[in-house]
């Protein structure tokens, strides 16, 4: 017996925390843009960096001590989970700092004004800046390190630091690899299994769906929020249905006409390239919610991107 396809076997992978070993590249969370460590969990993530998110939150501290701004409030500032995915979709500026072995991180900036509140004695709108601090990995925000809220110009030059990025449109324009069915060499059993999968999500919709929620006739209205939720998602999780395949669902928080509303996009990916075994994500279903209990249903499986934004 030839002792060489004995040894053949699947590559491995440690998880940096906790030195788990995994067995598929598709189980390891990556975090930082070219960097070497990966993890099996959000908890050992959580648990790599936090001595680090606890010494920017010192840093903060010491900052504000320096500037007099320890009694700075939080602005009466409602949502701030919202307002923090608002400011790392469309900041005003992104400033990139790189240590010496290689290591980026990102400070998002972004600007509002507050509404007057009489009763504070604060009469007139303020200026007020919010700085979020955060990895990145495959060109979408992996991970928030740090955030903060203020008025001081003085607070905010200090995360001011590394490189500007100029063309802020090239930057936030991200990547998705997505193809027409037409132009990729797919195997017919696995269009007439994309097909039968898709059957069964919009029954799933159908079912679940409360008669309250937006109308289906009226998904076509939601269109162009796709190519967005797929673009910038605010999570990414993927599971194995019956069949053991894989299937992503891409969720995005959204507003139309001043109303909120959740896009989903549940996609599933096939071999584009049978030379480079590449793969290529391909939209299985879109649709938009108002619905919390359809965002709760369809957040399930692994989550691979957000939910980690403190």
């Amino acid at each position: 017996m030839s002792t060489q396809n004995l040894r053949k076997r699947k590559h491995t992978y440690l998880c940096t925390k906790c030195q788990r070993v995994l067995f598929s590249l598709d189980s390891v969370l990556l975090v930082e843009e070219g960097q070497l460590k990966g993890f099996c969990s959000e908890n050992c993530i959580l648990s790599f960096y936090s001595p680090y998110m606890e010494y920017l939150k010192v840093e903060e501290q010491e900052l504000r001590k320096y500037y007099n701004l320890l009694e700075e409030d939080d602005f009466g500032i409602e949502n701030p989970e919202q307002l923090l995915s608002s400011i790392l979709e469309n900041p005003s500026e992104v400033w990139l700092d790189v240590n010496e072995l290689g290591e980026e991180s990102y400070s998002f900036i972004g600007e509002i004004h507050t509404k007057p509140n009489l009763d504070d004695g604060i009469e007139k709108a303020q200026k007020v800046y919010i700085v979020v601090m955060a990895f990145i990995f495959n060109q979408i925000p992996s991970l928030v390190i740090f955030h903060t809220i203020t008025a001081s110009e003085a607070l905010l030059n200090e995360y001011k630091s590394g490189k500007k990025i100029e063309d802020l449109k090239e930057f936030l324009q991200k990547k998705v690899d997505e193809l027409p069915m037409e132009e990729m060499d797919v195997p017919q059993e696995v269009i007439d299994a994309m097909e039968q999968k898709k059957s069964s999500l919009l029954a799933d919709l159908i079912k679940f769906r409360a008669p309250s929620d937006i109308p289906i006739e009226d998904f076509h209205l939601y269109d162009n929020y796709v190519t967005e939720t797929l673009q910038r998602p605010d999570e990414i999780y993927q599971y194995l249905d019956d069949e053991d395949r894989k299937v992503y669902t891409y969720i995005k928080y959204c507003e139309k006409d001043q109303i909120s509303f959740y896009s989903f996009v549940i996609c599933m990916k096939v071999s584009a390239d049978a030379e480079t075994e590449e793969d290529v994500l391909v939209p299985l279903i879109s649709f938009p919610s108002l619905d919390v209990e359809m965002y709760k249903l369809y957040r399930k499986g692994e989550q691979m991107v957000g939910g980690l934004k403190n």
